[in-house]
């Protein structure tokens, strides 16, 4: 398929060993109701992209169950990290980290739920390595 056949919000694009992977919001309606989870579309040429794959579907008792947001995936010491924002009723928009053994997932839950601060409305989260190879997490 092609790009303009793909409906996503907030995409990423994570290269690796000559394949593209396309990350994004892909909820119908990614406002309102409850998220179903992410997917992504592989691609060897940025043009014609294969999928979607299901890389994650929220697990029985995951804490949140609307706006499911702008995933980000990183390769960070073998491991596949998935950067994503989440909310649920009386609780405030947060990045959460999920973790996966390759890019096509499964992702599962890797951080507890808050990374931002208690009380704030965060989004958006990517990672940051500093000189001395640090991971850090820039909201």
């Amino acid at each position: 398929m092609l790009i303009k056949d793909i409906h996503i919000r907030d995409p990423f694009i994570m290269p690796e060993k000559g394949h593209y992977y396309l990350y994004g919001t892909t909820d119908d309606n990614a406002w309102e109701g409850k998220a179903r989870g992410f997917s992504t579309y592989e691609s060897l040429d940025l043009t014609e992209w294969r999928g979607p794959f299901e890389v994650f579907t929220p697990p029985d008792g995951f804490w949140a169950d609307e706006n499911f947001w702008a995933p980000e995936v990183y390769i960070y010491k073998g491991s596949y990290y998935m950067f994503a924002s989440f909310k649920t009723i009386g609780k405030p928009r947060t990045t959460q980290i999920l973790k996966a053994s390759g890019p096509l997932g499964p992702f599962m839950p890797h951080s507890d739920n808050n990374l931002t601060p208690l009380g704030w409305e965060c989004l958006d989260g990517t990672l940051y390595l500093d000189e001395e190879g640090t991971p850090y997490m820039i909201f």
